[in-house]
């Protein structure tokens, strides 16, 4: 779903606006933070199981959460917004979080709320039951993730899901519901209050969850194992190995996991079709195609190239 406000303020651009944030959102107070001549803002949303995932572009604004909006609406809900682009603060029960990008303010729908955006911003914003939010996360009104490594990993995996979810709804690479779950697991992983302003002290969970987001941006280097994990994470290369040990997996075995699922979703896809499959192994950087060749037959039971086959003449039926 997709709204989108443009034109003058004096010409009732926030009235348009305060509709289409209802029916993405809930009820909300738009107005000027400064005089500028007009407004633009954009909405686009897709359901992920029991999450709604938004991704908001607008002119600087304020939005507020009055009294009688909430007295009007049955919803229990919160919302999870992570800055992309722009600077924000979030007001809620007296408590005030700044917000540069990558990192995350929490409001609940229940209370009065104020959220201000004094020039232009993006941000994603999940709407989460209150139910599955953990408390703290709530209580603390948000958490700075751009201040540490760890922080601006789970920050980046939260927006690689958004960003996939909004990429293509009517027919995503991953089901959406398992995209909810994941934001879902992601979100969980403050329930473990942070400790000091410069490094969370996060369960072994959510360091997992960033090194493996780490690893599947960087797919494609040679260099990439438990060493260059340490290095970048400032972590014992021992450490990381009893990380990756709760996934049943060596290191080693969990890039090249990685690596044999993108090459099936590759081989799955017709406009990678005129890739050569020696190319298309060393782009995930295999350097020995009869290793891929090996690997990928014993995950998928068949050769790439008779798994691309089979999967561009399902597509073409």
């Amino acid at each position: 779903m997709q709204w989108l406000t443009a034109g003058a303020f004096e010409a009732g651009a926030f009235e348009k606006w305060a509709d289409d944030l209802a029916q993405a959102f809930v009820r909300l107070e738009p107005s000027a933070v400064r005089h500028e001549p007009r407004f633009r803002g954009e909405i686009n949303k897709v359901s992920a199981g029991q999450i709604q995932i938004s991704r908001v572009r607008a002119s600087g604004h304020r939005v507020k959460r009055l009294a009688q909006h909430i007295a009007a609406s049955n919803a229990d809900i919160c919302f999870v917004n992570l800055q992309v682009n722009g600077r924000g603060m979030t007001r809620q029960c007296g408590r005030e979080v700044l917000t540069a990008p990558f990192d995350l303010a929490v409001v609940d729908t229940t209370r009065e709320f104020e959220i201000i955006h004094h020039a232009d911003f993006e941000l994603f914003s999940f709407a989460v039951p209150a139910a599955m939010l953990p408390p703290v996360l709530l209580d603390r009104g948000g958490v700075a993730l751009s201040r540490s490594p760890v922080r601006r990993e789970l920050a980046q995996a939260l927006l690689s899901y958004a960003s996939l979810a909004l990429a293509s709804p009517e027919r995503p690479l991953l089901s959406l519901e398992l995209v909810g779950n994941h934001v879902a697991g992601l979100l969980a992983c403050f329930s473990e209050a942070f400790e000091g302003d410069t490094e969370p002290a996060v369960r072994s969970s959510a360091r997992l969850t960033a090194l493996i987001n780490y690893l599947q941006r960087h797919l494609d280097e040679d260099d990439l194992g438990a060493e260059r994990l340490a290095q970048a994470f400032g972590i014992s290369v021992r450490y990381v190995h009893k990380l990756f040990a709760s996934t049943g997996q060596s290191v080693s075995g969990f890039i090249c996991t990685c690596r044999i699922d993108q090459a099936r979703a590759l081989l799955s896809d017709p406009s990678s079709a005129r890739i050569a499959i020696t190319d298309l192994a060393f782009k995930l950087g295999f350097r020995d195609l009869s290793y891929f060749n090996r690997r990928f037959k014993a995950s998928a039971g068949m050769t790439p190239s008779d798994f691309r086959r089979q999967s561009l003449e399902r597509v073409k039926s």
